[in-house]
């Protein structure tokens, strides 16, 4: 009897390998197809609409051998394109270094030479397009394009990152506000958001409580500088930005249970970085502050000691784990 039992668990471990080894070869096999169909340039429905993105996949990706590829989504600020926020940003350079899946997806409602995001308490000011916003769900929008890239079989599902930069990083804050699946993290540059802008009092704005209810815990990496004069780092502004990073901050660290007094690890002699941790499920709230830079994508962050200076990017990377 032993024998015989050894004899079955042995057909049930082999059963198990094959089915694992089948499931395995299904996602590549599904991965290898769309990957061949997508190329670099996706086309979709949302909505009703004809949508697209822009896919930068790692040179030497080897869909094969392929294990899921981190994704990132690098989400362009209002008046930008797809195209050239890759190359603003620098994800697109760093996809190749760090083999990750960076998608840049592109907004429907035109604006000057590009595109803008329709995001609540958005509407921009003088515009005659306010009708058509209505038709526009760019929320919906980037859950398709989430739902379709992790069906692929081409990603981690379990490494998906929202990257923006101004009005990219309110669509992105507004988005893990909403989000029914888990994001992992979200990098938001000159733009954090913690739900719409809400009038406390006169020229004063604060978060809306009510329209900021996540689903799920992520760490969050917030960059600006405090002489932003698009998006004022204590608020001001256009009307949609209302509150400024400072509050936005405050809010995420509320809302994920942080410790209120931030550990500050560097302290630059442009920027100084804070560090909330404490947070429920161990994710962590960061946020760094530049005293000069304006409303722009950061580079390079420059220490007092040249041999500590730092790549955003790099950074990025290092603190979600990325490598």
């Amino acid at each position: 009897m032993p024998q015989i039992n050894h004899v079955i668990f042995g057909m049930k471990c082999i059963y198990f390998f094959l089915l694992t080894l089948f499931a395995v070869t299904n996602a590549n096999a599904a991965c290898m197809d769309f990957y061949k169909s997508a190329g670099s340039y996706l086309t979709f429905k949302s909505g009703g609409l004809d949508r697209v993105a822009y896919l930068r996949w790692p040179r030497n990706f080897d869909f094969i051998k392929n294990n899921g590829l981190p994704l990132i989504f690098d989400i362009h600020g209002s008046g930008g394109n797809g195209r050239h926020e890759m190359n603003m940003t620098g994800w697109g350079n760093a996809s190749d270094k760090y083999n990750l899946l960076v998608v840049a997806p592109q907004g429907y409602l035109k604006n000057l030479d590009g595109f803008s995001w329709v995001v609540r308490g958005n509407q921009l000011s003088g515009t005659s397009e306010i009708s058509s916003k209505i038709e526009i769900d760019d929320i919906l929008y980037l859950k398709d394009l989430i739902s379709l890239l992790k069906s692929s079989g081409c990603v981690d599902i379990n490494k998906i990152y929202l990257s923006g930069f101004s009005g990219g990083a309110r669509l992105a804050s507004e988005y893990v506000c909403q989000a029914s699946e888990r994001i992992a993290g979200l990098i938001a540059v000159a733009g954090l958001r913690a739900g719409a802008p809400r009038k406390k009092s006169e020229n004063v704005f604060e978060p809306d409580g009510n329209e900021c209810r996540p689903l799920h815990n992520f760490s969050i990496l917030s960059f600006a500088n405090l002489d932003d004069s698009v998006n004022p780092y204590n608020g001001g502004g256009a009307v949609y930005w209302g509150y400024g990073t400072e509050k936005a901050v405050a809010r995420w660290v509320q809302l994920f249970g942080c410790d209120k007094d931030p550990r500050v690890e560097l302290i630059y002699s442009k920027q100084t970085d804070r560090t909330f941790g404490g947070c429920v499920e161990g994710v962590q709230v960061r946020t760094i502050v530049g005293v000069v830079g304006g409303h722009a994508w950061p580079t390079l962050l420059a220490s007092d000691g040249v041999s500590k200076n730092t790549y955003f990017i790099d950074l990025i990377v290092n603190y979600f784990n990325l490598q």
